[in-house]
């Protein structure tokens, strides 16, 4: 194990803080924000929780049937691929001995400057401070080194502090009027699981310090602003994972220790449940392919729960996660990008921080084996927890079909010579569907790629954003949102038929009658791929629209188009190759 120099290193002063006791903290926070929704006794009557021994989030003190327990997780951390993330993160809590405490207000590497020169809580700067008191409180878990523990101390001190740090909110989300935001819910979720692996560490009066001040920075702001019921608990998306279930993992870390726990709780387990429901019923997410990069809350929080009921229901193994998972297997374009459908950068590389939580809950190898071919460089003590080594990762070859079509979201359909991870001959892949968030006009889209490089391409996102980008019809006038910047047909002149969304009404919209769908799917691993989309829903002034596309293995990709129009009117196609080419 890494030895750590201590010379320079200062403790903070979190022991001399006023401090709340246990009585104390208790009287003052029991009457807050009661009846807010009804319990669900199916889920928490019907728990063992775990709620009387710390660590219990992500690793246990003792062994409990198959869940990972500490001395495992030791082991794990002595060889191969977890040894290496373990060594990034000692590293990383070797530098964080005699760092600053970060503020709102912190420059480093990768902060934005504007950001840090207007003290806005973004989201980086607050990303880093939740790492920052993870790597410290589980070094300080695993390797029993109590000096590490002041690292974590150290950072929440200046958390709590309210001249330092005011609030746990983004400036761009205070005219919403809720005091709670994603910054909220992320800083609140570290701050509780540091609380949870920190806690055979911590003094009585640290233990009370950590939860004054999560109670005041974090989970009072969010009650108060469930009360306010806010859209972001309504809108099925990335803001009611963080926020909602961050809290409701936070309770869970806390378990017995605060009177609200069970509260955050409650409404997580009923809200995480309706946000399950947005996935198609193979696994699609309905955004783009790298906004799919959410799943890692919803798979974080059933992880959580998990533990939290001492190995209760696997909700893991169950659709839509192991789903999921191989539908953005089949959107992942060697050497590891995900397709570039809507507004995502066309060169994203594909988000497997979360593989390895489904993959040891199903014990699937093929998932297991994607997650060690693609993961990044990381200290993430989350993803080294996630990570189960006793699992031996299988290739897919032989065992995933090459093609693959989704008729749900997006609609999205591909086709590949093999699953070699870094370069393959051909990739032919393209959606039938409308995306609910970050949409372009790009249904039909047709893309190819060659040997680990793009041939006929998407555009993606902008490099940045004009003003109105996201304002109603202002974006299709941006070249690559609308129809003439993908390889689509585009009937006179005009954009797709859109339907603009209001916060909290998404459910009214039916996106059906704005996109088109899959009518054939056909594929054979010895021969290629056939399928054919119809797009007449998407166009006005058609009467039908179709494409069919051809794949035959390895590299032969043909394109038919045919469309019927309600009147004489110009026709115009466009194609997208990597570079300059002549037809």
């Amino acid at each position: 194990m890494m030895k750590h120099n201590t010379k320079n290193f200062k403790k903070p002063v979190a022991d001399s803080l006023p401090t709340y006791s246990r009585r104390e903290f208790l009287a003052r926070t029991a009457t807050a924000c009661t009846g807010l929704f009804a319990a669900h006794s199916g889920w928490l009557t019907g728990c063992a929780a775990t709620t009387s021994s710390h660590p219990r989030i992500y690793l246990t003190a003792e062994k409990i049937g198959t869940l990972r327990s500490l001395a495992e997780v030791r082991a794990a951390a002595q060889s191969g691929f977890a040894q290496k993330m373990w060594q990034r993160i000692l590293e990383k809590v070797d530098a964080d001995r005699t760092a600053e405490a970060l503020t709102p207000a912190s420059m480093f590497a990768g902060r934005n400057a504007n950001a840090a020169k207007h003290a806005n809580p973004d989201y980086t700067v607050c990303h880093e401070a939740g790492q920052r008191i993870l790597r410290a409180a589980l070094a300080t878990l695993l390797t029993g080194e109590t000096e590490t523990k002041h690292i974590a101390l150290r950072q929440m001190q200046a958390l709590f502090d309210p001249q330092r740090w005011p609030r746990w909110l983004d400036d761009a989300h205070e005219r919403f009027g809720h005091p709670a935001d994603l910054r909220t819910g992320m800083l609140s979720l570290d701050v509780a699981l540091a609380y949870d692996w920190l806690y055979p560490s911590l003094s009585q009066a640290e233990r009370d310090f950590v939860l004054e001040g999560l109670d005041r920075c974090g989970i009072q702001p969010y009650l108060t602003s469930v009360r306010q019921n806010p859209w972001w608990l309504h809108d099925l998306n990335n803001w009611l994972t963080v926020i909602v279930g961050g809290l409701g993992m936070a309770g869970m870390a806390l378990g017995d220790d605060h009177p609200d726990a069970r509260k955050l709780i409650e409404i997580s387990l009923e809200k995480m449940a309706e946000y399950m429901r947005t996935y198609g019923p193979h696994g699609e997410f309905n955004e783009s392919v790298a906004y799919a990069a959410a799943t890692r809350l919803p798979a974080a929080f059933y992880l959580a729960h998990l533990y939290w009921s001492a190995g209760g229901e696997n909700r893991l193994s169950e659709p839509p996660f192991p789903q999921t998972c191989e539908w953005v297997m089949h959107n992942t374009l060697p050497p590891g990008r995900v397709v570039a459908y809507g507004d995502a950068k066309t060169e994203h590389p594909v988000e497997v921080k979360y593989f390895p939580a489904v993959a040891s809950a199903t014990r699937n190898a093929i998932l297991q084996w994607f997650y060690l071919t693609y993961a990044r460089e990381s200290a993430d003590p989350l993803e080294f927890l996630w990570l189960d080594t006793t699992l031996q990762p299988q290739s897919p070859q032989g065992r995933l079909p090459l093609g693959r079509a989704y008729r749900a979201h997006g609609a999205t359909i591909t086709s590949r010579t093999s699953w070699e991870a870094l370069s393959t001959a051909c990739v032919g892949y393209g959606k039938a569907g409308r995306g609910e968030n970050r949409e372009h006009n790009d249904i039909g889209q047709l893309c190819i790629d060659g040997y680990g490089e793009r041939l006929i391409v998407d555009l993606g996102a902008p490099s940045g954003y004009p003003e109105d980008f996201f304002e109603d019809e202002a974006r299709w006038k941006y070249y690559n949102a609308g129809v003439v910047g993908h390889n689509v047909l585009m009937f006179g002149g005009r954009e797709m038929r859109v339907t603009s969304q209001q916060r909290s009404a998404k459910s009214e919209i039916d996106f059906a009658d704005f996109s088109g769908k899959i009518v054939l799917a056909e594929f054979d691993d010895a021969v290629g791929s056939l399928w054919r989309i119809d797009l007449s829903k998407a166009y006005d002034g058609v009467l039908s629209a179709q494409r069919t596309v051809v794949h035959l293995f390895p590299g032969v990709v043909a394109v038919l188009d045919e469309a019927t129009l309600e009147k004489p009117e110009p026709i115009s196609l466009r194609w997208h190759t990597a570079t300059r080419s002549a037809p």
